[in-house]
């Protein structure tokens, strides 16, 4: 079957929209080191952009005015920031499990519970629509005529068996982590779990633990901005590299300023993240104890590549 070259909805990935995600993405990284009062508001803007985007997504697939190509770009946007989930839980279980190993105990910057919730639904939810998509929509690429390509580290055909497989796979994990967990936090509020703190852990091994949850960070970025950009390209997708609507310079400015912000503050202002917190009090709960374990696991790409 040919590739069949299409229109693209530039509101939903076009390039101001993908820029913006990119910066957010990057920028909140990067302020984790430099800016951490930062990332607080960061990571609430990317949230709420991430709400957005999923929200027109549901909205548009109802309607039928996607193809499964553009389905799946959208969800590297949206979905791309809780991809390091994956490497996560192979260290996890690499590890045993243990807390004082596990880099998102030992945040820079701990999210509040809130948020983490918020987020934790949210991924719950994604997950629930990926495994929709992969099973549903995905197949009927046979009916429709034309080749739409994905990305695994190559070109692969969007509804290639073995491609189909491999994230009906991931994602069934990735919810039943997410469910596993969600029993464990639920058990533990009602006492039927024991509760247990993690203890504090030296600050060669934080740093340690910090700086790899960063590496992993900017490689999950990296190839989600890789693999969204070369979809596009191998399917030829059109109008989506021009940057000529609102819908696309809201959020392009919105990175833009979210870097320029990050950087002054790393220039000039300096980053005064540990005044703050002793001034506010919770420079415990966030620096020097691990998080508790019944914690729901701290969120971030959608504010950050969660977390950090």
């Amino acid at each position: 079957m040919a590739v069949c070259s299409f229109s693209g909805n530039a509101d939903m990935y076009g390039l101001g929209i993908r820029i913006g995600f990119y910066f957010q993405w990057f920028g909140t990284i990067l302020a984790t080191w430099v800016a951490r009062k930062e990332v607080t508001g960061m990571r609430l803007s990317g949230f709420f952009f991430v709400v957005a985007i999923f929200l027109a997504l549901l909205i548009q697939t109802d309607r039928d005015n996607l193809r499964p190509a553009e389905i799946y770009i959208i969800l590297l946007l949206t979905f791309g920031g809780y991809l390091h989930f994956v490497p996560l839980y192979v260290w996890r279980l690499l590890v045993g499990c243990d807390p004082d190993l596990d880099p998102t105990r030992h945040p820079r910057v701990k999210a509040g519970k809130i948020f983490t919730g918020l987020n934790f639904f949210l991924l719950i939810t994604m997950c629930v629509f990926q495994l929709w998509f992969w099973i549903g929509r995905v197949p009927s690429l046979v009916r429709e005529g034309c080749t739409e390509f994905g990305f695994l580290f190559a070109r692969v055909r969007l509804n290639q068996r073995g491609f189909v497989v491999v994230h009906v796979i991931l994602y069934f994990l990735l919810l039943l982590f997410c469910v596993g967990i969600l029993g464990i936090f639920v058990g533990k509020r009602w006492g039927l779990l024991e509760e247990k703190e993690c203890g504090s852990i030296g600050h060669v091994r934080k740093a340690a633990l910090q700086e790899m949850q960063t590496f992993v960070n900017i490689t999950v970025v990296s190839i989600i901005v890789a693999a969204t950009e070369l979809t596009i390209a191998w399917n030829r997708i059109k109008d989506v590299n021009e940057i000529a609507s609102a819908g696309q310079t809201i959020p392009l400015i919105i990175g833009i300023g979210q870097i320029i912000r990050v950087l002054y503050v790393m220039l000039v202002t300096g980053d005064d993240y540990d005044e703050h917190q002793s001034e506010t009090g919770s420079w415990t709960d966030s620096e020097t104890r691990g998080a508790s374990e019944d914690d729901l696991p701290p969120m971030g790409m959608p504010g950050t590549p969660p977390p950090i």
